[in-house]
């Protein structure tokens, strides 16, 4: 290469100060190098051609195609693509993850939404969260409401809840400080009055109650339509 460089990393290297513990450091059979030039990063290929310009103020490889530039997943090209992998994304996301079921989670102006790989708007953008769990979403509109909807933005759990979450295949949902659950197709199997709730098999429930001074919880076992099969 007739440019010269501050410095040239190895081909693969992740070139970043923090590692996970079985993350490799070296990206095996990389196409890129990263080189540095007064405090900015760009990287070449195996020609020496520069092919992301020296402008990045962070940049590594995140694999053999993608890399990590100022935060944001890019392709050799500089072009926005979804993290670890190289599907395009368009550059109005400030953020963007595939998820398992092959929709895209964005973030737009600090709210959530789901795109597909067409770029097409599945889930308006319009959740200050979205968490993904079960081919679900849990999600909190902007009056700080919790609910429950599924990859049709259809609510499974009307959006009423402060707390909500799902923990084997049930959705939970704590009023006042007590637990109740719904099944994973929006059907109610109890109100809130248990300290806890654990899911045994498919079809029996443990639930658990405080004593007065809750130092002991007492338990009972229900049946997924929310019958009583062993009192408390």
């Amino acid at each position: 290469n007739e440019q010269l460089f501050d410095k040239v990393y190895l081909f693969g290297d992740r070139n970043k100060e923090d590692y996970k513990y079985d993350e490799p450091r070296i990206i095996e059979n990389a196409l890129y190098a990263i080189v540095k030039k007064d405090d900015l990063f760009g990287a070449i290929n195996s020609f020496g051609e520069l092919v992301l310009p020296i402008k990045y103020k962070k940049l590594y490889c995140v694999n053999k195609h993608v890399f990590c530039g100022d935060n944001r997943d890019i392709d050799a090209t500089g072009r926005r693509v979804v993290a670890n992998h190289a599907i395009p994304v368009l550059n109005e996301y400030d953020w963007a993850i595939l998820l398992d079921n092959g929709l895209i989670l964005v973030l737009q102006n600090q709210l959530y939404g789901c795109i597909n790989q067409k770029g097409d708007i599945v889930i308006p953008i319009q959740y200050k969260e979205l968490t993904y769990s079960n081919g679900l979403f849990v999600a909190l509109n902007l009056n700080n409401q919790r609910g429950v909807i599924n990859i049709l933005n259809k609510e499974v759990v009307p959006l009423i809840y402060s707390e909500i979450t799902i923990v084997d295949n049930l959705i939970l949902y704590r009023v006042n400080g007590k637990w109740g659950a719904y099944t994973i197709h929006g059907k109610l199997i109890c109100l809130p009055e248990y300290r806890e709730i654990k899911r045994i098999t498919e079809y029996l429930i443990k639930v658990g109650v405080a004593d007065v001074w809750n130092n002991e919880i007492y338990w009972g076992i229900i049946d997924i339509d929310g019958e009583v099969v062993l009192s408390i």
